[in-house]
């Protein structure tokens, strides 16, 4: 990508035309122009589509930056467009053009081959000079050709909590909205006196089943008390057959915010299952892989246990109830073999069943170190002389000479 050849510039512009392929027995054309933004700069591409493949030529608007066509090579999965660039010899790195595609915008991101590069990039649908049709024929074209609408959800309604709403989901398809997606949802928290109507999140909007339709992703913090842990989660979608909206059945329980994978061929979605709680001192630790297939049912395909590091010496919360709870206890280890003892120190913190550790080394009455966990221990490896500490189930800490730094295993 030439972009990165000339950084002086400010000005590049986007053109995208392309001409649309219907269903078998119709080949209208359809010419689309898009302006917009690689960076800072603006630019223009022609395309020409022939279903869900493209290809056409990249070229920068202001010829002071390149005069060079940079062919391009591609494919539209879902709504997600991908361009190619193609080297003639004269590229020193292709890289490729990656965003969601909704027949009215492209924004995405442009990577070099090699991934060490990122330009996000976004461009508009405009009308192609001489044209007389309207944007809304050009988005009817589009519709279309990908035979499937664009669908957007929004959270409304005051919540709890800032980033939180009261569990009110709206959704537009095809200038269409549909209003109170979850109205009919059981709320079994609703009225109790000790948790608190904390409502929902938007966590991710996607193709999570491969149909072209975006489902929401949605966090339900409805009987988590905070906004902390732990949440379900669930999914509102649309469903073609029937034409109306659908919440898929609550599933997972997790604090930190699910990941959208792909493992085996397959969108999985990807949730950290731990014991987290008032006084709850297991240590265990899970990763569930989900997987929704465009029913009301989304389905765990997959558990995998995490397994601890094994320490030569620990203290757990675990060790603490209800009648030492008070108290602290100590471990002793010479951590950095120079023949004095060091000491770990832990409090037990019945809110979230951890312990609230502190390292000491070499008598300084400062710690060197300090955080939380149901776990710390001494490992029996070492980095620059000085044994490496293990958290929780495998996150570890490494001296790098001048302190400890953590890092997850």
């Amino acid at each position: 990508m030439v972009l990165r050849q000339h950084t002086s510039y400010t000005c590049l512009s986007l053109v995208l035309i392309f001409a649309a392929s219907f269903l078998v027995g119709c080949a209208e054309e359809s010419r689309l122009q898009m302006g917009g933004k690689l960076g800072k700069f603006d630019s223009h591409i022609n395309l020409f589509q022939n279903g869900k493949e493209f290809t056409g030529a990249f070229r920068y608007k202001d010829t002071d930056v390149s005069d060079r066509k940079i062919q391009l090579l591609g494919g539209l999965v879902a709504n997600v467009l991908t361009l190619q660039e193609v080297s003639d010899g004269s590229l020193e790195v292709p890289g490729v053009f990656i965003g969601r595609f909704d027949g009215q915008s492209y924004i995405g991101n442009w990577e070099d081959a090699k991934g060490k590069s990122s330009v996000p990039f976004r461009f508009e649908l405009t009308i192609p000079e001489g044209e007389t049709n309207s944007i809304a024929d050009h988005l009817n074209e589009i519709t279309k050709q990908t035979n499937v609408p664009l669908i957007t959800y929004e959270l409304y309604g005051e919540g709890l909590f800032p980033s939180t709403t009261n569990g009110k989901i709206r959704a537009t398809i095809d200038g269409r909205t549909h209003e109170d997606l979850t109205g009919a949802k059981e709320e079994p928290y609703a009225s109790s006196e000790y948790y608190f109507d904390a409502g929902y999140k938007l966590a991710q909007v996607l193709d999570l089943n491969g149909n072209g339709y975006q489902e929401a992703l949605i966090e339900d913090y409805s009987g988590s008390g905070t906004s902390n842990c732990h949440k379900e989660f669930f999914v509102c979608y649309f469903d073609p057959t029937k034409e109306k909206f659908e919440i898929s059945n609550s599933f997972g329980s997790s604090c930190p915010t699910p990941e959208i994978v792909n493992k085996d061929g397959k969108k999985l979605i990807k949730l950290i299952v731990s014991e987290q709680g008032f006084d709850k001192v297991e240590m265990i630790e899970h990763t569930e892989y989900y997987q929704f297939n465009g029913s009301e049912k989304v389905k765990l395909v997959e558990t995998i246990k995490t397994e601890p590091i094994s320490a030569v010496k620990e203290l757990l919360a675990s060790h603490f109830n209800e009648e030492n709870g008070t108290e602290e206890i100590t471990l002793e280890f010479d951590l950095d073999k120079n023949g004095q003892i060091d000491k770990i120190v832990a409090g037990y913190w019945f809110r979230w069943g951890v312990l609230d550790w502190r390292v000491y080394m070499n008598g300084n009455g400062k710690p060197i170190l300090s955080s939380n966990g149901k776990r710390i221990g001494v490992l029996s490896t070492t980095t620059h002389g000085v044994h490496d500490l293990i958290n929780d189930l495998n996150i570890v800490y490494f001296w790098n000479g001048e302190e400890y730094v953590s890092r997850e295993q």
